[in-house]
Formats: structure tokens, C-alpha cells, sequence
């Protein structure tokens, strides 16, 4: 049974009354009343998918309110992605954290005493990371899923052209063909967004070194290259690692159940 949820708009429609003068964000807000819940689990999704990351945040959302009392779980599809709002080939990794920025505005303005759990799942971990490190926004705990490593522009470009999988238009767009049909399209400003591997390092190293953060790792993950990433961490203070079995989506059933579980363990703890 699907826990209960309210739809609403962030951003450009902001509770669908006067915009704001930003795109709007198709969020949902599943679970407990915002305003009263104990925890509040906001999820940033991956590269190229949507508030529900192929399956795998209907399941923790679902798996949290199954077990976790007066919880609240906060996904949202980024502008140019899923139902919000915006053209896709014109997002980078900014306009994401200013997303994720409108998210949680709304979520501190309506309760100021939860406890606050922060999730980024793939490409959603860098966005989560360069948030909080250029913004001040009290949370409890970080967990970052199937994190990639930090260097992954130029093996992320050679993994589409080497399968034949993305055309490169004339204004420089990328038509990027992914595993379940659907095209995502990928303009020059999020290539150059995504460079910046320094940075990306930094803003990493100061969130698991300022906030409690968690690592869930697949051991099978075919889309990020998870050893590399695993020697860019090696130094970092993580409050815990945990390693599953399974593949990027966790597409077998059993992966799935251990991942959402493992998530909310951290969430209970």
C-alpha cells in the first residue's frame, strides 16, 4: 500500500499560488503533516531521472513509513526533469542545487524542529554535496548513494559515444539514449558544470567532515565507476560505509529490499 502524499509546486508556482519567478518543481510530500513530523527525508535524484530514481525512492519512501513513525519523506523532480517545469538541455549542476535550495527553504519554513535527513542518489550526491557547502541549512544526516567518483565527465561522455548512444546535435546539445528508451538531453553548460573535479573533491570533503554522512555502495554498479571513486574517499571520515550487493538501480528484487532497508536503518538510528 502506497503511504499517502500531497502534490504540490515549489518554485514557480509556489502552492500553486503567485510564482515566485522560477520554474516550478513537481514534489511530492508523502507520509506524516510536514509542519508536525519528527524526521523529515528529503531525496535529490540522479542524472537524467526523476523524483522517483527508476523505482528506487518509491521503495524508501514507502519502506520508511512502513516503519519509521511520523515521518515524512520530501522527493522532487529537478526543474527540466520528470513533470517540473523548464527546458532540460539548458539545466546544470547550479540550477539543480537551486533546486534542492527551494526544496529546503520550504521545508525549514514549515517546520524548524525536525530532524533532517538528506539523501543524494548518483549525480544527486554532487548536487546535495554543493549545496550544503555553499549554504547554511541545519540537517541531521547526509547518505549518498551509489556516489560516482568525483572525475566522471570524460568517462561519463566516452561511455554514451562508445555505444553508439548519443547524438550530438548542431547546437551542441547531446541527445542522450538511456537504458530504459528515454532520451535525456544534455546542453554544453552542464558539461562545463560538471568539470570542475577540485571543487567537486572540496565540496565533498567538507560535508563528511562537517556532518554526519553515510555511504550505501553498490558492488555491481555498472554506471559509475565506483573504485575510483572508492580511492578519492579512502581519507574521508564517513560515519559509516556499507556495501550491497546489486547494481546501479538494484534492479533484482532482493537488492532493492536490502538497500531500502539499509536506508532506513540509518534513517531509525
Amino acid at each position: 500500500m502506497r503511504p499517502s502524499a500531497s502534490k504540490l509546486w515549489i518554485g514557480g508556482n509556489y502552492e500553486n499560488k503567485e510564482p515566485k519567478g522560477r520554474e516550478g518543481l513537481d514534489t511530492n510530500i508523502e507520509g506524516a503533516d510536514l509542519a508536525t513530523a519528527r524526521k523529515i527525508v528529503i531525496l535529490a535524484h540522479g542524472f537524467g531521472t526523476d523524483k522517483h530514481e527508476r523505482g528506487a525512492f518509491d521503495a524508501i519512501s514507502e519502506k520508511i513509513l512502513e516503519q519509521i513513525p511520523n515521518a515524512t519523506v520530501v522527493r522532487f523532480s529537478y526543474t527540466g526533469f520528470g513533470e517540473s517545469e523548464g527546458d532540460q538541455k539548458t539545466k546544470t549542476l547550479e540550477t539543480m542545487a537551486e533546486d534542492l535550495a527551494d526544496v529546503a527553504d520550504y521545508v525549514n519554513a514549515k517546520n524548524s524542529g525536525a530532524e533532517i535527513i538528506i539523501g543524494g542518489y548518483s549525480l544527486g550526491n554532487h548536487i546535495v554535496c554543493k549545496y550544503l557547502a555553499e549554504n547554511s541549512f541545519r540537517q541531521d544526516k547526509v547518505i549518498l548513494m551509489n556516489l560516482p567518483e568525483c572525475a566522471f565527465k570524460d568517462r561519463m561522455q566516452k561511455f554514451f559515444v562508445d555505444r553508439g548512444l548519443v547524438e550530438v546535435q548542431d547546437d551542441g546539445v547531446w541527445a542522450m539514449k538511456r537504458a530504459d528508451g528515454s532520451i535525456s538531453y544534455v546542453g554544453p553548460e552542464f558539461w562545463e558544470s560538471v568539470g570542475h573535479t577540485d571543487q567537486q573533491i572540496a565540496n565533498l570533503r567538507k560535508i563528511v567532515e562537517t556532518f554526519d554522512t553515510y555511504l550505501l555502495r553498490a558492488t555491481d554498479d555498472h554506471v559509475v565507476d565506483w573504485k575510483a571513486s572508492e580511492e578519492e574517499i579512502k581519507d574521508l571520515p564517513f560515519k559509516e560505509k556499507i556495501y550491497l550487493r546489486g547494481n546501479h538501480n538494484y534492479s533484482k528484487p532482493e537488492d532493492m529490499a536490502a538497500f531500502t532497508e539499509a536506508f532506513v536503518k540509518i534513517i531509525g538510528s
